[in-house]
């Protein structure tokens, strides 16, 4: 599995202090991170196979990483240093 922080860093590169300071003090935060890589390598491997219930597969796997990409920008966003 990729680094979850690698992953989200490059997704959300102008956040990467925000998504480091989350990283280490979110529970939460880390887990929606390794999710989201998790996700993302399953559309990665469905893209090399040729299965026929592949694309539905990836349908699903797409529309969850939509949301776990909206939930850690709702985090990103809502973050006030204390």
């Amino acid at each position: 599995m990729t680094d979850p922080v690698r992953q989200i860093l490059d997704r959300f590169p102008e956040n990467k202090d925000v998504i480091r300071l989350l990283r280490e003090t979110d529970p939460r935060f880390g887990t929606l991170c390794e999710e989201y890589v998790a996700v993302i390598d399953r559309l990665d491997a469905l893209a090399h196979t040729e299965d026929v219930e592949a694309s539905a597969r990836a349908s699903v796997l797409r529309e969850r990483c939509m949301a776990i990409e909206e939930e850690l920008l709702t985090a990103i966003e809502g973050y006030r240093p204390v």
